[in-house]
């Protein structure tokens, strides 16, 4: 069993300054506090570059040593030719796993899903 949780954004939400300075103290609180957490999953747009923001939340969670992952998403955005080339990029940035993903048209659903399943039994 496990559990996905989806986690205030902190790039996009269109919320106040002061509200999001409280979601950025409660969701740092939550993820030092959870020893059931088995990994992050840092979602990245493939039709940006990665933002200030992006690297932001890298850097503070690699200072803490919490596990993490990339996901690429909206893979569907961009051409099939580019997809590697685009996670290629973010693996060269953020290193680590990362995995490409579409939920418009379901790519690669299935290795997402058999690699969260696969962590769920670490």
């Amino acid at each position: 069993e496990f559990i996905v949780a989806d986690l205030p954004g902190y790039g996009y939400a269109k919320v106040s300054k002061e509200a999001q300075a409280k979601w950025q103290k409660y969701l740092e609180e939550y993820l030092l506090n959870r020893a059931q957490i088995k990994s992050l999953i840092q979602f990245i747009d493939a039709r940006h570059d990665i933002q200030k923001n992006d690297m932001q939340m890298r850097q503070w969670v690699e200072a803490y040593n919490l596990p993490i992952f990339t996901i690429v998403t909206k893979v569907d955005c961009i051409q099939r030719s580019k997809i590697q080339k685009v996670v290629s990029e973010v693996k060269k940035t953020f290193g680590g796993d990362v995995l490409p993903f579409s939920a418009e048209d379901r790519y690669y659903c299935e290795n997402t899903i058999k690699y969260l399943i696969d962590l769920s039994k670490k």
